[in-house]
């Protein structure tokens, strides 16, 4: 049943940032929520976290691949362990984030990315559905990983 729980995560993370996405590039938002506190918008990202490499795609294209291939290197034997549910459901957000983002890579040559925070750490960051499943799911995977 874990099992089953971490791939429909997967799974549901990645349609909802595809179709958040495909909405996104439809019509230029620029709109507010929550007072302010988060701002939809459009941006594309040519490269990794933050931009980097942005002038080198191909580059880009290489890291990811083999970014991905470690991660299913750890991620199906972990299937193949009892239990282990929340981290398996912490693997399931990550690779669903991974691969909208892998997907927006290879279809589209850019990442778009679409929601941004303006206050404190996060002003200069514009990120997208993907990039906070990939850091919540990296954070439960791995707090929970420790108590197992």
């Amino acid at each position: 049943m874990s099992n089953i729980i971490s791939i429909i995560a997967s799974a549901v993370v990645f349609m909802s940032d595809i179709f958040v996405k495909s909405k996104i590039e439809k019509k230029h938002p620029d709109r507010q929520l929550a007072n302010g506190h988060i701002i939809i918008t459009r941006l594309h990202n040519r490269g990794v976290m933050l931009g980097r490499l942005s002038g080198k795609p191909l580059l880009v294209k290489y890291l990811i691949s083999g970014a991905m291939i470690v991660l299913y290197i750890i991620y199906i034997p972990l299937l193949f362990k009892k239990g282990l549910t929340l981290v398996k459901l912490g693997f399931g957000m990550f690779i669903g984030g991974a691969w909208s983002n892998f997907y927006d890579h290879f279809v589209r040559g850019y990442v778009v990315d679409y929601i941004r925070i303006p206050h404190g750490f996060f002003k200069k960051i514009v990120f997208n559905l993907g990039d906070f499943f990939i850091a919540l799911g990296a954070i439960i995977a791995g707090f929970f990983s420790l108590f197992s």
